[in-house]
């Protein structure tokens, strides 16, 4: 009987966990089906840079969460109209066109002919309607994916967009699209259609023995908490982040300023420094090396920074939006 698991709170990182758990017990079961939908999240692919892929200062500014998932792909933003669909397999079952059709049929239940493109979108009218990604582990595959049915599409374009800060990385990039709500096409369309069509389509695509569950009722409440708050911890969010190169440039009084950081698991490995002395130089690395970038307090250890130079650097620093 395969189940379908539907989940009510709408937090990326409880869904994640829950996500996650399903994953890793579908082995040799049968096919499961999970829908769900998020408060406003910026979701990056697991190999990717959040500092390249997201307009940070917005989301912070704005409280959008930001999340990191297990598969890769690139960035998505999520929000209640957007639904989220995951379909996990026993690996030895997997095909890839099996779980998209069942997407396709979904959608054209619902009036709307899809084709997939670039192996990862499904496009309507030459416009993006739904990412997919991937997670394939020893004995199980995750497949999910994005619906738009109605989503903030201009906090979408607001947050997708590269940071501002000059990046050498090896991590994946994400590529743009063109996008469109399912509603543009039916304005009577309700999130609830969908999941009752993706429901559907699932369930004749396999056995037609299913069963509904409540994410919220699963027994293993305790495991799925702590696993949400990792994936809410910036260790994974930001520390999972391939190594990168950053360059930071001030212009002021006339003198540029051009500071080279390495990042490696989110921290300010090493750095130099042009535009300044050497003892400017050396106190503004001492402050700098070994600290998160995506924390970076520096408070404290300014009452300590003697060079005037230094401290005004440092300080403009902790404004920037990292």
């Amino acid at each position: 009987m395969s189940p379908v698991v539907i989940s009510n709170p709408c937090d990326p990182y409880w869904n994640q966990a829950v996500e996650s758990h399903l994953l890793e017990r579908a082995a040799n079961r049968p096919a499961i089906l999970f829908l769900w939908r998020s408060r406003p999240a910026v979701v990056i692919g697991k190999n990717q840079n959040p500092w390249r892929e997201c307009h940070l200062e917005a989301i912070q500014r704005d409280g959008v969460h930001l999340a990191r998932r297990v598969s890769g792909g690139g960035a998505v933003y999520h929000d209640e109209g957007n639904l989220n669909y995951s379909i996990i397999v026993d690996r030895a079952g997997y095909e890839e066109k099996k779980q998209f059709d069942v997407i396709r049929r979904a959608l054209r239940e619902l009036g709307m002919d899809v084709n997939v493109q670039n192996r990862t979108s499904l496009m309507a009218d030459g416009r993006k309607v739904s990412g997919n990604a991937f997670c394939f582990r020893k004995q199980s595959v995750l497949h999910h994916g994005t619906i738009l049915v109605d989503s903030d599409l201009d906090r979408l374009s607001e947050y997708l967009i590269p940071g501002p800060y000059a990046i050498r990385t090896h991590a994946i990039e994400s590529v743009p699209a063109d996008v469109m709500n399912l509603r543009e096409r039916n304005p009577r369309l309700e999130i609830a259609d969908v999941c009752r069509a993706v429901e559907e389509a699932f369930v004749r695509h396999y056995d037609g023995r299913h069963e509904i569950l409540k994410a919220e009722d699963l027994p293993e409440s305790a495991d799925l908490q702590s696993a949400a708050r990792h994936y809410a911890s910036p260790e994974w969010i930001y520390g999972y982040t391939p190594g990168f190169d950053m360059r930071v440039r001030r212009e002021t009084e006339g003198r540029t300023v051009g500071l080279d950081l390495r990042i490696e698991k989110g921290c300010i490995k090493r750095g130099s420094l042009d535009g300044l002395s050497g003892k400017e130089e050396d106190a503004v690395l001492e402050v700098l090396i070994g600290r998160p970038l995506y924390a970076l307090e520096l408070d404290r250890a300014l009452e300590h920074v003697r060079e005037p130079g230094s401290r005004d650097f440092l300080e403009w620093i902790q404004a920037l939006p990292l």
